[in-house]
């Protein structure tokens, strides 16, 4: 079991009541939040692993002396700090990545030697102005606590500073003195230590820290007479910059070039497709959902292959809690009113993998071409097997079916081609890629659902009636974004609601990656399902129509030669003159089966085409005529 390293509050430590100013151009009382990897941020690279590819907010943290605004209205609290003198130019801290999370503290890895935060990318509390330290040591302390599952090594010190976040819509990619940035106060875990230690007993240094967007655990709330709690979504929300206390987030995929989504103060509406799942926060604070099946499962029949044994296209994968050394799940589970055999997860960006109880990792491995690493505790994809090739070209998912605080099934389903996650240096020597199911003995009494899980879902977190929202989130072609804002609790009741497109669209919003696959994999005489014909027979038919039309004109040519040659007495040369002037002209006239202005193709299979010629009938230029049978058994050219 894991020990969790407490907070240490030192006695008589001052904690400042810092309110800063914020600068935001806001939309509709909503904020859309920059990523790393969006084209008008400053970022060398703007991914991230070495267990990814993922991307992450693009954030600054702390001051300098000589960059931040003044002509901002200061309120008194942050004027009255000795440690700041606000002077001319535009602020500029260090700047980091971030993965968001509804926690209320921020964790970054911070460095007192860095000699420069405008370019190290590590936040030195020294070098800002604007910090304060408020005497607590810190470690392992994500309120989500993703270090239950990532096996986490960390210390750092407690600081209230500054945080700048950009609007995606009207940041400047230049020189930074766009509209679209606005300031906030954060409490920070500024880490001089942080490693994940491996199973071969490794440690390594995770590049991305967390941004904690809720409500910080009591005891580093701001000072003890504060009678508003902090947190930047409440400060924003006081401001007015936002109209509530929640954000919608989508991971995105980075290996897919979809952006990720997060919203403060609202969603986006094409990234929630169907049932909207409503979970309710404990009194730990923590998102807790209830997990109640894991299936593999195929959405297209097309995909030429099956999960299951009996010939059907899903299978569960479910073991459940079902050890009897996991009490502390079992009391967890009995605690939250949970049925049997329901494990206790938590979304949580700071982590990852997809962390499950013994056995279910097991179950999907078995049927999957991947192979076990002891040192690195992970499946790797075996890519020489023919099976991983079809997977990964098909519509194969790992879907999860969770109960909601009405007892109502959420299923979000996450393709293969999401869990074919890439490792890279320090944990390997080249690329490699793998599959992000990891076992875990819940020490803590749950499981958590981390980056590769939320690539496929929608998270929406509501502080303000203490909720979750999770729904399933559609591909890489998505429909058009349409901003929506939460519905108050005066206006709503007990829920946000949260609006969604059709479940339909998740299908069609991976359709090009599918079909992709499936014209890969199948053969000529693949059976369209639509259509009932193979491919080639298709192609048969088209060429043998072509034929067909070749030797009707060519049967009509001669009628109306041999008619001509009764009426009248003139040469060869003059007959073909007049040939030439009739409808059957020597001039270039395009003959092709069906339109040629589109393209007719069976869904999902490759075109059928006209043998490769210039795709022009001449009539002969001589009397010598030789006529040859087209080929019926054109064969589809076969993608690479």
């Amino acid at each position: 079991m894991r020990r969790r390293r407490f907070p240490i509050l030192r006695l008589g430590a001052a904690l400042p009541t810092l309110t800063f100013p914020i600068l935001v151009a806001a939309q509709g009382k909503t904020i859309q939040l920059a990523w790393t990897t969006d084209a008008r941020v400053r970022m060398q690279d703007g991914t991230y692993g070495p267990d990814g590819p993922w991307q992450a907010i693009a954030v600054s943290v702390g001051t300098t002396n000589s960059t931040f605004p003044t002509d901002l209205e200061l309120p008194s609290p942050f004027t009255s700090n000795p440690n700041f003198i606000p002077r001319s130019g535009f602020y500029t801290g260090a700047f980091v990545p971030l993965y968001p999370s509804g926690g209320g503290l921020s964790i970054l890895l911070a460095s007192e030697s860095s000699p420069n935060q405008t370019t190290e990318k590590l936040y030195n509390p020294s070098l800002s102005p604007s910090a304060n330290k408020f005497g607590s040591q810190m470690g392992n302390a994500d309120d989500w606590q993703s270090w239950t599952a990532v096996n986490e090594d960390s210390w750092g010190e407690g600081i209230f500073d500054l945080v700048t976040l950009g609007d995606k819509l009207d940041i400047a990619p230049d020189d930074g003195h766009g509209g679209g940035y606005f300031f906030a106060n954060a409490t920070l875990n500024s880490l001089e230590r942080f490693n994940v230690l491996l199973p071969d007993g490794r440690k390594y240094t995770p590049p991305v820290g967390i941004l904690g967007l809720g409500i910080p655990s009591r005891g580093f709330n701001g000072a003890p007479n504060d009678p508003e709690p902090g947190g930047i979504l409440l400060g924003l929300k006081r401001e007015g910059k936002i109209g509530y206390a929640g954000f919608g987030m989508h991971l995105g995929s980075v290996a897919y070039n979809q952006p990720g989504s997060f919203i403060l103060g609202g969603y986006e509406k094409n990234r929630v497709l169907g049932d909207v799942g409503t979970f309710r926060w404990d009194s730990e604070d923590l998102p807790y959902m209830f997990l109640l099946d894991i299936q593999l499962g195929v959405q297209s029949e097309k995909s030429g292959f099956s999960f299951g044994t009996d010939g059907s296209s899903n299978t569960s994968i479910w073991a459940g809690p079902t050890d009897n050394e996991v009490k502390d799940a079992e009391n967890l589970r009995k605690r939250l009113g949970a049925k049997e055999g329901t494990a206790v997860v938590v979304p949580n960006p700071g982590a990852p993998y997809i962390y499950l109880p013994k056995g279910t990792c097991e179950a999907a491995a078995e049927q999957l071409p991947v192979r076990f690493n002891e040192s690195l505790g992970l499946y790797i994809w075996d890519r020489e097997d023919s099976r991983y090739e079809s997977i990964m070209r098909s519509s194969a998912y790992m879907s999860y079916v969770l109960a909601d605080r009405w007892a109502k099934n959420v299923t979000i389903k996450v393709p293969f081609q999401l869990l074919n996650l890439t490792l890279e240096a320090p944990l390997v020597d080249e690329p490699t890629a793998y599959f992000p199911c990891q076992s875990l003995e819940a020490d803590y009494g749950f499981w958590t659902l981390g980056r590769a899980f939320l690539q496929a879902a929608f998270l929406g977190v509501d502080l303000e009636r203490n909720l979750t929202y999770l729904a399933q989130a559609p591909g890489p072609l998505m429909e058009q974004s349409i901003l929506r804002t939460f519905v108050s609790v005066e206006n709503g009741g007990d829920s946000a609601g949260i609006e969604s497109n059709d479940i339909g669209e998740f299908e069609s919003s991976w359709l090009g990656v599918w079909l992709t696959a499936e014209k890969t994999d199948r053969s000529a005489d693949a059976v369209d399902g639509s259509t009932g014909l193979s491919a080639g027979a298709i192609a048969g038919i088209v060429v043998g129509v072509v034929a067909g039309v070749a030797m009707l004109g060519f049967i009509i040519w001669m009628l109306k030669k041999r008619s001509r040659k009764d009426d009248r007495t003139e040469t060869p040369a003059a007959n073909m003159a007049d040939d030439n002037r009739g409808e059957w002209s020597s001039s270039p006239k395009a003959c092709a089966e069906m339109n040629t202005e589109r393209d007719v193709s069976e869904l999902g299979v490759p075109t059928a085409h006209e043998m490769e010629s210039a795709g022009i009938v001449h009539e002969a230029p001589d009397m010598k005529r030789e006529y040859v049978e087209l080929p019926a058994d054109v064969p589809l050219a076969k993608k690479d």
